[in-house]
């Protein structure tokens, strides 16, 4: 009432008004800052504000835990999602980088470059998720599975082009977790210091990662053409023919998405099919210079279309929405 009445006397004397001043724990160390993350602003906040549990009940106790493992869960939920979108990005840049190994005597250095870029991408993204994946044991995926699946199935569909690149083969699931590998000690805070062993790779981030494959040999094989090299469609279309054989078998998987990835699969094989028939019939007909053009032609006339779930080019579906 007195703080009340003091405000009230200053505006009719037409001072200005000054609100009552507040003492927080913590001061000005605790500030959010413009740089400062969500998380990290939540937990700042918290240490400003001063709670007295001295007169709380076993009841109140109790759910005061409750709610500091909600936010727990809820930080390290939110830093996965954002690990998975950088993931997800950096991935797309390999891909992207990748689909410009149309030349042989490209085709080594571009590999190599992308490898070394993956490699920087498991350090910089995978590695602090798999601090949690460590930490969580066996509860991880369960909990936190759509936090990162995007980002991991985008990763997987990078190594996998790559490496097919690099091999001709399809990557295992083995390889890929034994490239996951982090045996020495990862600094978690001061006091606080865990050795990580891997990081998961699941076989639905594994299966949906190399479904969405197909999509980029497509793409690789009609960029192909356009450079002259008209066996490479040849070879990507008996590849991608092998694998769609193989995963037309996984019906009754449960996997949501597998489904409509499944018809896009199908989609491109159509199309790389299409490039290689024209090829075969009429590539001597056309002018090298012309045949960028035509292949684009031939693969866009393809009976089917791209349908859900196709990746950034050529699909409305994908991966991960970036926000």
């Amino acid at each position: 009432m007195e703080t009340e009445s003091a405000a009230a006397a200053a505006a009719a004397a037409g001072a200005p008004a000054t609100a009552p001043k507040r003492r927080f724990e913590g001061g000005q160390r605790d500030a959010c800052k413009v740089e400062d993350d969500a998380s990290t602003c939540l937990t700042k906040a918290a240490k400003r504000v001063a709670v007295d549990t001295s007169n709380d009940t076993p009841t109140m106790t109790l759910f005061r835990q409750f709610a500091a493992t909600m936010d727990a869960k809820n930080d390290r939920h939110e830093r996965l999602v954002k690990l998975s979108r950088d993931l997800t990005v950096q991935s797309k840049r390999v891909i992207f980088a990748a689909q410009r190994a149309t030349e042989a005597k490209q085709r080594d250095a571009i590999v190599a470059q992308a490898l070394q870029t993956l490699e920087d991408i498991r350090q910089n993204q995978i590695r602090p998720m798999a601090v949690d994946a460590y930490s969580m044991r066996s509860r991880f995926e369960s909990r936190y599975a759509r936090a990162y699946s995007p980002g991991m199935q985008e990763y997987i569909e990078a190594v996998s082009f790559v490496h097919y690149l690099a091999t001709a083969t399809l990557i295992t699931q083995r390889q890929l977790e034994e490239q996951l590998l982090f045996d020495e000690a990862l600094s978690v805070s001061i006091d606080l210091c865990v050795s990580v062993r891997f990081f998961p790779v699941t076989i639905t981030d594994y299966l949906l990662g190399v479904t969405d494959l197909t999509g980029e040999l497509m793409r690789f094989a009609i960029a192909s053409v356009g450079s002259g090299n008209q066996q490479e469609p040849m070879l990507i279309g008996s590849f991608v023919r092998t694998l769609t054989q193989v995963f037309s078998l996984l019906t009754g998987t449960g996997i949501r998405d597998l489904p409509a990835k499944l018809r896009v699969m199908q989609s491109s094989l159509e199309k790389i099919e299409q490039v290689c028939y024209n090829i075969t019939v009429r590539g001597s007909e056309i002018p090298k210079e012309m045949l960028a053009q035509a292949a684009q032609f031939w693969s866009s006339s393809s009976a089917t279309t791209s349908g859900p779930g196709d990746d950034y080019a050529g699909g409305a579906g994908g991966n991960q929405n970036d926000d």
